[in-house]
């Protein structure tokens, strides 16, 4: 149902957009160490985590004064980095009071899909959620696939990044934490 629906509609807007993708079947994996050696094997090819699209669905307190919203941003990082929420709700505007992750009750309510399984597609009934790109994602990954979960834990889908951009259109933003070297 949920999982094999949201796989099977990645499959068909990737196919319906002619873009070229491979599905790697891999059984579930408990770590992204794991992950990283399974896929490297499978592809016949170093594979490394930052090639990985990390979605993180996040919810921003926002207040005009009167009334208090929340704003819902599909976060899209390399596997390998972690979110500056302090930029983030920076970059969100000057009525976000704090910018945190959605529970995962609210992400499988609005993406359909379970945490560690939301792929960096928009491809969710809630047309509320912004994708944001970070800049690190792009700049790694520029002459190499790209690869995500699509909605369940057992299979990876690698593509070209540019495929990926051309069909998310998604906003650019440094939000990740800067390295400490």
């Amino acid at each position: 149902k949920g999982e094999f629906a949201m796989f099977n509609k990645i499959c068909s807007c990737l196919e319906s957009n002619k873009i070229l993708y491979q599905s790697v079947e891999h059984g579930e994996l408990t770590s992204s160490a794991m992950l990283v050696e399974m896929l490297s094997r499978s592809m016949g090819s170093q594979i490394d985590l930052g090639q990985g699209a990390k979605s993180m669905l996040t919810v921003a307190s926002s207040s005009d004064g009167t009334s208090t919203s929340e704003i819902y941003t599909l976060v899209v990082l390399p596997g390998d980095e972690s979110l500056d929420f302090k930029e983030l709700s920076r970059l969100l505007g000057t009525s976000i009071k704090k910018t945190k992750l959605a529970s995962p009750e609210k992400v499988e309510e609005l993406t359909g899909c379970k945490v560690r399984t939301v792929p960096p597609l928009a491809l969710f009934p809630n047309k509320n959620i912004s994708l944001w790109v970070d800049h690190s994602f792009v700049n790694k990954n520029k002459t190499r696939p790209i690869f995500f979960t699509p909605g369940r834990l057992d299979r990876s889908i690698f593509l070209k990044l540019e495929d990926f951009i051309q069909l998310t259109l998604p906003k650019h933003r440094r939000c990740h934490k800067k390295s400490c070297d």
